[in-house]
């Protein structure tokens, strides 16, 4: 399995005669806030957090040899362009979710940004990107229900919604829920049932119903 620290030790670990051990270490950088592997490719994980881009890692490189650490990393986002103003924009990922074994990804930024990559272009900078409110977008998940097609992001203000992602270049809000309170920490869905759970600081999690839109257990 693998494992970051937030200070970007990355490591692949095994479990032998019920002790850990370590297969290899590596450093993703600093200020991780997130990891996770492809589940529809697990040969890939992906890492990024603050001033550190997302990065899509293959574990078969990884596990390689030492001297082939830096060919792991098989994709390295690029910062998009300076705003209007000719300024830098800060790099914020908070979450974020492959979309298929082509490790397209979905990422959520402190910058209230959600952005889709994908590694099989020549570019590096996001494909699409749009605004989700004005607040910080701490979690991101895809809606299993809808074959993968439909996706949640939640932000620190409560406010959580539903998009299409072949929408995503233009208006892809398909709703806004009602309901949610709390800055929202986690989402996650059923594997086929249409449903969202909602997780908050305010100690509740939250079930709402993904076709009706109405919020059905607290």
């Amino acid at each position: 399995f693998v494992t970051c620290s937030e200070n970007g030790v990355l490591s692949i670990d095994r479990i032998e005669n019920e002790s850990l051990v370590s297969e290899i270490e590596a450093n993703a950088g600093s200020d991780i806030s997130r990891l996770r592997i492809n589940p529809f490719n697990r040969d890939y994980f992906g890492t990024g957090g603050k001033e550190n881009d997302l990065k899509i890692w293959s574990i078969t490189e990884l596990m390689k040899n030492e001297k082939t650490k830096n060919k792991s990393v098989i994709f390295q986002a690029k910062n998009v362009r300076p705003n209007a103003f000719r300024l830098r924009m800060p790099v914020w990922v908070t979450d974020f979710q492959f979309i298929d074994e082509r490790n397209r990804c979905l990422v959520s930024t402190g910058h209230h940004q959600i952005r889709l990559y994908d590694p099989q272009t020549s570019a590096r900078r996001p494909v699409h990107e749009i605004e989700f409110e004005q607040y910080p977008i701490m979690s991101i998940a895809l809606l299993h229900s809808s074959n993968n097609q439909h996706f949640l992001a939640g932000n620190t203000q409560g406010e959580m919604a539903q998009f299409d992602i072949k929408r995503l270049s233009s208006s892809a809000m398909i709703h806004k829920y009602n309901g949610v309170m709390g800055s929202i920490r986690s989402i996650d869905t059923h594997p086929t049932l249409p449903l969202i759970a909602s997780a908050s600081i305010d100690q509740y999690i939250r079930i709402h119903n993904a076709e009706t839109y109405r919020q059905v257990s607290k």
